[in-house]
């Protein structure tokens, strides 16, 4: 018979394994798009914050998705994405520039030159030109010729060309902006409220002074504003819930959200008021937050008209498409432009 401890731990066993492998394979896979959307170099300087965001996202659905409460754990898996990210896409501009130097001997051969022998040329000359071959030969070749960063505020020389220690500052500056995103990630999905119970994260998720992952209970009519704050603050909760409404009135001036665990009633439900504006596409204010007990919402909603909620995406896999969404737009622009431009 296996114990509920040793069931925890081999969970948590398995969470950590799990999410070791989405690294592995997500690092990569951010090093490929990083690549894939600026084939010019000259656009490393911008193009970093598309996979430190991209790094951002993963951390922190992964250390919803596998439960993890070790920070220090994530913040190494983090160190990790980055460092994976940063050396796939150095990879492949080494192999890139291979690929293009193997393919313009052969052509000036006039296509007798083989593979191999071209392949052989291309050391040859960074041998001859920096005194190493390889992927070494490849960086101090790239320090001697030097790159051009697309910004009119290049914190190196009067112009935009940069050449040795300058082309591995720019490299620097891309790791940095990539690992500041993965820990960012990390960070701080781990503050998002954790169920011990059940040993999950859920709750409110705050995306640029919004909050994803309420559950809209109802709304309260302006004029009932007062009476509700009042009913409230005396513990009448039962009559304040009789002035819930489940459909968004013409004179509506609170919306209601709860937050709550939804597998469990051991923790405590959070309300939160915000005050409506006229026009639906305006901004939500907060006009209040009540800290209730289970027992106390089911008090409060016993008589309310609250409404029921269809299926949807759970919060997290909703905040990580629309992350995917913004990730995918802003390459799409990055990836147009090093057409356009290039």
């Amino acid at each position: 018979m296996t114990t509920p401890g040793l069931a925890r731990n081999n969970q948590r066993s398995q969470a950590l394994w799990f999410a070791l492998a989405v690294v592995a394979l997500a690092g990569p896979l951010i090093g490929l798009m990083f690549f894939a959307v600026t084939p010019q170099r000259e656009l490393q300087f911008l193009s970093a914050f598309v996979p430190a965001l991209a790094a951002f996202a993963t951390m922190a659905y992964l250390t919803w998705q596998t439960r993890l409460r070790n920070i220090v754990f994530g913040l190494i898996l983090a160190v990790v994405l980055a460092f994976l990210t940063f050396g796939t896409e150095q990879a492949l501009r080494y192999l890139h520039f291979r690929s293009i130097s193997v393919t313009g001997f052969i052509q000036r051969d006039g296509n007798s030159l083989t593979i191999d022998a071209a392949e052989r040329m291309v050391d040859k000359i960074l041998e001859q030109r920096t005194g190493a071959t390889g992927f070494l030969g490849y960086v101090r070749y790239a320090m001697s010729v030097g790159v051009v960063v697309s910004s009119s505020y290049a914190p190196i020389g009067p112009t935009n060309q940069v050449t040795g220690s300058g082309v591995l500052f720019y490299w620097f500056a891309d790791g940095l902006i990539i690992l500041g995103g993965a820990l960012s990630g990390a960070w701080w999905a781990n503050r998002r409220t954790f169920c011990v119970h059940c040993q999950s994260y859920y709750g409110r998720i705050s995306t640029g002074g919004a909050d994803m992952g309420l559950k809209r209970i109802g709304w309260i009519a302006r004029e009932s504003i007062d009476e509700f704050t009042r009913l409230i603050n005396a513990d009448h909760l039962e009559q304040a819930g009789t002035l819930l409404q489940n459909y968004r009135m013409a004179n509506v001036g609170l919306e209601l959200r709860a937050e709550y665990c939804p597998s469990c009633d051991t923790n405590p439900v959070i309300i939160s008021a915000y005050r409506v504006r006229r026009f639906r596409g305006s901004d939500r204010n907060l006009a209040f937050r009540h800290t209730m007990s289970a027992d106390d919402y089911h008090r409060l909603t016993t008589f309310a008209q609250v409404i029921s909620h269809k299926w949807s995406l759970e919060v997290a896999d909703e905040w990580m498409l629309g992350m995917g969404i913004v990730v995918a737009f802003l390459g799409g622009i990055l990836w147009l432009y090093g057409v356009i431009a290039f």
